[in-house]
C-alpha cells in the first residue's frame, strides 16, 4: 500500500473557505445578517475539525453523530440564537447548501483535469471550488427571491410602522410590484405613502414649505424649507407615470419602518416619499412598498 502526503495548511484554508462561503449562503438564504467574526470564527473552527479528523490520533471524532453535532455547534456559532424555530430554519439551510456545494465540488471535478491531492486517493479539482461557491450564490439569491416572492403572494396588504425623530406613525400598506422605485443616489429601495399619514412625522416648517410648493416644484421645499435638522434626510426621487414622464417625489430617510405581516420585519434601508393625493379611492391602503424592501429586512427580535 502506499504512501500519502497529505498538506494539512493547504487542507485547512480550502476548509475555511468552503465553510465561510456554506455559513454566508446560509444567511442570506434565510435573510440573516450575521456579523462577520461570527463566520470567521465559526469557519475557522469548522477548518480545524476538517483537518482533526484525518489525524490518526484523533480517531475519536470520526462518528457521524459526533460531526452532527459540531455542524450544529457551527450554526450556533453563526447565528445568534433567538428561537428553536429560527435555529432549526438554520441547520435545515445550513444542510441544503452543504449538500448542493458537494454536489458541485464532484460534479466540477469531473471538468477539470488537474486537481488539489488532498492524500489517499482524493482529489479536489481547483475549478471545483470554484463550482461550490457559485453553487452557495446561486441558492443563497433564489432563496432571497423565493421568499419575497412567496411573502408578496401571501401578504400583498400589509400594515407600515414608520418611525423618524422620535415620532411614529401606522399607515396600510400594498406591497406593489408594479412600483420599482429606487433612490438614485443609494439604490434604496422606495416607498410612497400619503402626505396626510406622514405629516405628523415631519418637522412643523417643513410642512409648511411641502405644502406651499410640492405640487408645482417639489425641489423649491428644500431650498425655503426650515428643515430643523433635517438636511441629510431629504431626498427627491423622479418618477414617471401617466401624463407625467419627469415628475419629482420628495422623500425622507426614515430611523426605522416596520413591516406587520406574518412576522415583523425591520428596515432602515429605505426611502420614504410623500404623496399629496389619495393613493386608493377605497382607502383601503395608504402606501405603496417597492419589494425590493423584502431584501433588505430582518426579523425584529420579539
Amino acid at each position: 500500500m502506499g504512501n500519502y502526503v497529505i498538506y494539512a495548511d493547504v487542507l485547512l484554508v480550502l476548509n475555511f473557505l468552503l465553510d465561510f462561503f456554506l455559513l454566508w449562503a446560509t444567511g442570506r438564504f434565510l435573510r440573516l445578517k450575521p456579523k462577520v467574526w461570527r463566520l470567521l470564527v465559526a469557519a475557522l473552527i469548522g477548518s480545524l475539525y476538517g483537518v482533526f479528523v484525518i489525524v490518526p490520533g484523533l480517531s475519536f471524532l470520526y462518528p457521524i453523530w459526533l460531526k452532527l453535532l459540531f455542524s450544529l455547534a457551527l450554526v450556533r456559532i453563526a447565528f445568534p440564537f433567538s428561537s428553536w424555530r429560527n435555529f432549526l430554519q438554520a441547520t435545515g439551510a445550513f444542510y441544503l447548501i452543504s449538500f448542493a456545494m458537494s454536489g458541485a465540488v464532484l460534479g466540477g471535478s469531473a471538468f477539470f483535469s488537474s486537481g488539489l491531492n488532498l492524500g489517499s486517493e482524493t482529489y479536489v479539482r481547483w475549478g471545483a471550488l470554484f463550482f461550490a461557491v457559485f453553487a452557495a450564490v446561486i441558492i443563497a439569491s433564489w432563496g432571497i427571491k423565493k421568499i419575497s416572492q412567496s411573502w408578496r403572494q401571501e401578504n400583498f396588504q400589509t400594515k407600515l410602522e414608520i418611525w423618524a425623530g422620535g415620532r411614529c406613525c401606522f399607515l396600510p400598506a400594498l406591497i406593489d410590484t408594479g412600483n420599482n422605485l429606487s433612490d438614485p443616489l443609494s439604490g434604496r429601495p422606495v416607498i410612497v405613502g400619503e402626505y396626510c399619514r406622514l405629516a405628523p412625522l415631519l418637522p412643523q416648517g417643513l410642512r409648511h414649505s411641502f405644502e406651499l410648493y410640492a405640487e408645482k416644484d417639489p425641489s423649491q421645499v428644500l431650498q425655503n424649507a426650515r428643515i430643523d435638522g433635517w438636511e441629510k434626510r431629504l431626498r427627491l426621487i423622479p418618477f414617471s407615470s401617466i401624463g407625467k414622464n419627469h415628475g419629482l417625489l420628495l422623500g425622507f430617510k426614515p430611523d426605522k419602518v416596520i413591516i406587520h405581516g406574518q412576522e415583523k420585519l425591520e428596515t432602515n434601508q429605505v426611502i420614504i416619499c410623500l404623496y399629496q393625493k389619495s393613493i386608493a379611492g377605497d382607502k383601503k391602503y395608504q402606501a405603496i412598498i417597492n419589494p425590493e424592501i423584502m431584501e433588505s429586512t430582518v426579523p425584529l427580535a420579539q
